[in-house]
């Protein structure tokens, strides 16, 4: 049997062997092997959860890698869409197209397309509109929408059969997608070849500064292999022939970072904001260790003050429940050390995931019925950049008696 996870220890962009653990996490199975009904589960073994930095190109990164066949070719949830996300997407089909000067029947490429949403929105704007992604349940979502798909890892061999089957692309998408990719150098290499010379690609990733500053240690699962930043990419495209034009912080997801990219031979002129993203980076000191270990200490403080909250609710007698049943859950389940004797059971709007258990303990994961019928003292909202929404949603459970509770920054009663 192959392993299913190996340990890298060159950096994956720069090469450079200088790289240094920041963090460590409670090891975990990946977060999409969720426990099924019969007791069965894709990955059992408990992986390492550990955060590094290169100390010459300073991507912080992880350096154990699961197989992307066992995470992604087999994956078994995509998530249902949300009116938060459908919002975004559409709004970011608008600018993009208007970025890039889109004409009807571009082609469009989006990496890592998930439910289809932006490919919806894609083909509202009349776009040739093509997802990109290794899960079956990525392929039926195009499928449903009338999107061309190619199921399988975006890489140059795809960007040439991409480039036979519909011409080169207009606009290039991937979102939430390149930090889980180990190999980022043939994603770029196949970008540079199928991108036109006037085309521009848009990426969303995690935004690192808010990942720190709010303490969400949930983000660091085996999912995301890199926390990118403005001024690392910015050397990485430079030296795989592409050109970073510009780098937005925007809200979406609790903070998200928007980066805009051209060929280097390409015509679009560099946002007059770039220099100040970079320089704003850059006093924020992500090259160094100190802001991770004064993340560290407030991850330990967010972690006590929950565990107390739990606690307390646990000694007079209430059930606790979650919202939320993802890789970001899992981290969380693990690194608090619960199990279904801490935490009774995990709410999920997913109808595939019931009857599962959360990957690597044997918490249950239900509907919402279970609000009504278990009557829980309280619940933790795991989806928590979905909070606002959670809350509202949750109303009527609140209004009888139970509480929610938010986690990041710190623990909040509402």
């Amino acid at each position: 049997m192959s392993k299913i996870w190996t340990h890298r220890k060159p950096c994956r962009l720069c090469s450079s062997r200088k790289v240094i653990p920041l963090l460590k996490f409670a090891f975990t199975p990946p977060g999409t092997s969720l426990i099924q009904p019969d007791g069965s589960a894709l990955v059992g073994e408990k992986i390492p959860l550990i955060v590094s930095l290169c100390e010459k190109c300073h991507l912080v990164q992880m350096q154990d890698v699961v197989d992307p066949g066992l995470l992604y070719q087999t994956y078994p949830h995509i998530g249902p869409p949300t009116p938060e996300s459908e919002s975004h997407y559409e709004a970011y089909a608008h600018e993009a197209a208007e970025r890039a000067r889109l004409k009807s029947g571009d082609v469009v490429i989006d990496i890592g397309s998930g439910n289809g949403l932006l490919l919806k929105a894609f083909l509202k704007l009349g776009m040739k509109a093509i997802g990109v992604d290794p899960a079956a349940a990525a392929q039926e979502a195009s499928k449903r929408l009338g999107a061309l798909h190619y199921r399988d890892f975006f890489s140059p061999n795809l960007a040439n059969d991409i480039k036979n089957d519909h011409g080169m692309a207009a606009l290039i998408t991937a979102n939430y997608t390149l930090g889980a990719v180990d190999n980022l150098h043939a994603v770029s290499a196949g970008v540079r070849f199928l991108l036109k010379q006037e085309g521009v690609m848009f990426i969303e990733e995690p935004h690192l500064p808010d990942l720190l500053t709010q303490n969400e240690f949930d983000r660091i699962h085996h999912e995301r292999l890199s926390f990118l930043t403005a001024s690392t990419m910015d050397s990485f495209f430079r030296s795989t022939l592409l050109h970073l034009l510009d780098a937005q912080r925007i809200p979406f997801r609790s903070g998200t970072l928007r980066l805009t990219v051209q060929r280097s031979d390409g015509p679009h002129v560099v946002a007059p904001g770039l220099p100040a993203f970079l320089a704003q980076e850059k006093a924020a000191n992500l090259h160094l260790a100190e802001p991770y270990n004064a993340f560290a200490l407030r991850v330990e403080t967010l972690k006590t003050k929950l565990n107390h909250l739990v606690s307390d609710f646990k000694g007079k007698g209430q059930k606790v429940a979650g919202y939320g049943a993802s890789s970001r859950t899992t981290t969380l389940v693990h690194e608090c050390g619960w199990n279904q004797d801490t935490l009774d059971f995990i709410i999920d709007d997913d109808p595939a995931k019931h009857g599962c258990r959360l990957a690597g303990t044997d918490i249950p994961i239900v509907s919402a019925k279970a609000l009504s019928e278990r009557k829980p003292g309280v619940v933790l909202l795991f989806a928590h950049h979905h909070a606002n929404r959670l809350v509202k949603q949750l109303d009527p459970y609140r209004k009888a008696g139970g509480k929610c509770v938010t986690i990041f920054p710190a623990p909040i009663v509402v």
